[in-house]
């Protein structure tokens, strides 16, 4: 929400290096909404900000705003109106106003610090990006010959927000690793690009809030709140059909935005429980968390989005899981999660469903991860197959089924990642076929290049070296391992530690110690 009298309303800081504290409404909020409430619920407030000076608190319910004309109020429920009437009244005159509504009742905020870091960076920047499972493009690793700009500000988990446009000097969204890495490539060497990263950390609410420390800290697990949630959603259900002035429409609408705010407070808790699980080796909470997130989404009737399936499914990955995560998939989408035509048996009877934008590359990123884990590289092979639509693929006597339709079809064709799962799937089976499935995995994808066509398949990364560098090392091949490690460094692309210390392996493993030696 924009205030247009010299400044701004906004859930983000206006100085690119500056550190806000923002608080975030949680679900249990919706355990409070009133039979009257028909309104947009402000997510999220920056502390500090205009809006916080304003007396704005998240949870606060957006009822109305300036008409495009003159002094009047007119109400607003939606989002897209809110955003409608902005755009028109700023064409007319610089201020508008805007009327909230604070829910009687307090609700569970959380409190994050966000840095904006804004760079200009020279190529080679120095720095590993993966797309992440709820959309971000993340750095994964910084290399040790970065510059100093890189080391000293930047940090693995830093998200990359936006880019320089090469014509312009537009910031552009990032959405993922080939939009940032094209829009980097555009450059000459030398030539600097603006890129702009958010640094996102949990703070503990006391710091501005130490009367009720003991109160948020003495739940463990997040069972009461998402509880609260789906309380709130049938009271919400409840309210809007009992209320006979409201449309089937409006109903929809407020049953539409209340799950989403479900959704979303699931997602929060799922990337709480899986970092800590990475951190403390804890792998039953996120297993605890996945299973009470499927009960609320089915319980409030919810249809799943893809950035909530996949950390679902890798909630039960990090822990061990997997065939939980495979049979999550199943349920939700009616398809056989080894990419095989074979019928699948819903156990809810249909009532954990998902949006058909849910089955991306995101969501079958984490299904093939659980096949990685087992080694399981021929159901990593027939769901490649079932991505690109080839329902001939056949491995072992099972054919794939084709994919095609049944998901986003603008982030259903496998990427460079997808490929690496899969590969990373049949170099870890550890046998003759696993490897010879590995290399025909490896020698599909061409080397990269300017001249790769954008719908062919998907060109070799670093990973997709070292990851068969590592194939070859396991196996004891040295001299196959270092070939791969030559046509990595003939291809441009710069070896890095991992490259290195899997061919020293690789040389061990082969008892050639003075290759080894030679290496170090």
């Amino acid at each position: 929400v924009e205030r247009l009298d010299n400044g701004s309303i906004s859930s983000s800081s206006q100085e690119a290096d500056l550190l806000g504290y923002i608080e975030v409404l949680q679900n249990s909020a919706l355990a409070m909404l009133e039979e009257s409430f028909d309104g947009v619920v402000v997510s999220s407030v920056t502390m500090g900000s205009l809006a916080w000076e304003a007396g704005i608190r998240a949870g606060d319910v957006l009822t109305a705003t300036s008409a495009t004309l003159g002094d009047k109020l007119w109400p607003k429920s939606t989002l897209d109106g809110v955003r409608s009437a902005i755009s028109s009244r700023k064409v007319i005159s610089p201020a508008m106003e805007f009327e909230f509504r604070r829910l009687t009742q307090g609700f569970t905020a959380a409190t994050e610090a966000v840095e904006t870091i804004d760079l200009s960076l020279s190529r080679p920047i120095g720095i590993n990006v993966e797309d992440t499972d709820d959309g971000y493009v993340s750095v994964t690793g910084i290399s040790d010959k970065a510059t100093p700009v890189v080391t000293e500000n930047l940090r693995v988990g830093d998200r990359v927000v936006s880019v320089e446009s090469s014509l312009g000097g537009q910031m552009w969204k990032v959405y993922n690793t080939d939009g940032l890495i094209s829009a980097v490539t555009s450059r000459l060497p030398g030539q600097t690009v603006r890129i702009l990263f958010e640094r996102v950390q949990n703070i503990d609410s006391d710091e501005y809030d130490r009367e009720n420390e003991s109160e948020r800290s003495s739940s463990p697990l997040p069972r009461s709140v998402l509880s609260e949630a789906v309380d709130g959603f049938r009271l919400a259900a409840s309210s809007s059909s009992s209320t006979p002035a409201r449309s089937s429409v409006e109903r929809r609408q407020a049953n539409a935005a209340t799950q989403q705010m479900l959704l979303s407070r699931s997602r929060d808790l799922l990337r709480t429980y899986i970092a800590r699980s990475e951190e403390t080796r804890d792998i039953a909470a996120p297993v605890k968390v996945a299973d009470r997130v499927l009960e609320a989404v089915m319980e409030a009737s919810a249809p799943l989005d893809g950035r909530t399936l996949s950390l679902i499914m890798k909630a039960y990955n990090v822990c061990d899981k997997s065939e939980r995560a495979i049979t999550t998939f199943e349920e939700v989408f009616g398809l056989a999660g080894d990419g095989s035509d074979a019928t699948v048996e819903r156990e809810h009877d249909g009532k954990l469903v998902a949006d058909i934008s849910a089955l991306n590359v995101f969501t079958i990123s984490a299904l093939l991860g659980a096949h990685a884990a087992h080694g399981d590289y021929e159901a990593s092979l027939r769901v490649l197959a079932a991505m690109e639509g080839n329902s001939d693929y056949s491995v072992n006597g099972k054919k794939a089924r084709s994919w095609s339709g049944k998901g986003d079809p603008l982030n259903m064709l496998p990427d460079t990642r997808i490929y690496n799962i899969a590969l990373a799937s049949a170099a870890k089976r550890g046998t003759k076929d696993g490897l010879r499935a590995a290399v025909e995995i490896f020698e599909s994808m061409p080397n990269p290049s300017l001249n790769n066509p954008s719908f062919g398949k998907p060109a070799k990364n670093l990973v997709t070296f070292n990851t068969m560098i590592n194939a070859f090392a396991s196996a004891g091949q040295f001299e196959n391992a270092n070939d791969v490690f030559k046509a990595l460094k003939s291809s441009g692309i710069r070896p890095d530690r991992v490259s290195y210390t899997t061919l020293i392996k690789a040389s061990i493993n082969s008892g050639k110690l003075d290759n080894a030696i030679d290496l170090l």
